[in-house]
């Protein structure tokens, strides 16, 4: 065998060594193909995402936000225009949709017109019974969480609510700490007209481990 015979067989021994290992060859169709298999995997990535509405817009569903608000289909005590103010809020229409955009560190906002949607059970499975609550469009904590939403283990004297006026503001809870003979809360009602704004600089507060005035 000449010497340029066995240059040349050398040379074909390691390029083929190289492929059987996995490694890409410059000038070689593997490079082209991985290329376009990252493109189309990329694209198939693209087409997956789901895109809620959040503050008005829409956005990756993956993305982070500090309040998932739940509201009728048909408009909440929230106006869209107040909703378009913050852009950390998440809008959804049925309570199937927040429980799956759930995200451990961000506050859950009932309309009280989506009260017939919630499944009150979830509302005290972990984590998100560690998260702060917020029922919009009741002002008084008591009215809010005994009597709209339950299970808290919130007890107290009789109230004739027919006497009080209610349909105004928001009332927030959040659970601190629970035992088997003690449970710490934060709880209070705000009769004021409510606005995304204020609501969300409370939960905010909450989230960062502060009790809000």
């Amino acid at each position: 065998m000449s010497m340029k015979n066995t240059i040349a067989t050398g040379i074909t021994i390691i390029l083929l060594a190289a492929v059987s290992a996995g490694c890409s060859i410059p000038g070689s169709r593997s490079n082209s193909r991985v290329q376009e298999n990252e493109q189309l995997l990329m694209s198939e990535e693209s087409r997956n995402i789901n895109l809620p509405v959040i503050g008005g817009d829409t956005i990756d569903k993956k993305g982070k936000f500090s309040a998932i608000y739940l509201a009728p289909p048909e408009g909440g005590q929230l106006t869209k225009q107040d909703i378009e103010t913050c852009p950390e809020i998440l809008i959804v229409n049925s309570f199937g949709e927040l429980k799956e955009n759930f995200q451990t560190n961000s506050a859950i906002w009932i309309d009280r017109g989506a009260l017939n949607m919630v499944d009150q059970t979830w509302l005290h499975e972990e984590p998100q019974m560690y998260c702060p609550l917020v029922l919009v469009g009741f002002n008084d904590a008591l009215f809010s969480f005994r009597e709209q939403l339950t299970g808290f283990g919130i007890e107290g004297p009789y109230v004739d609510w027919s006497e009080r006026e209610l349909e105004s503001g928001f009332s927030i809870w959040m659970l601190q700490e629970k035992t088997e003979t003690t449970t710490s809360y934060f709880m209070k009602g705000y009769n004021e007209n409510q606005s995304a704004l204020q609501i969300i600089a409370l939960t905010d507060t909450l989230l960062e481990g502060t009790l809000p005035q």
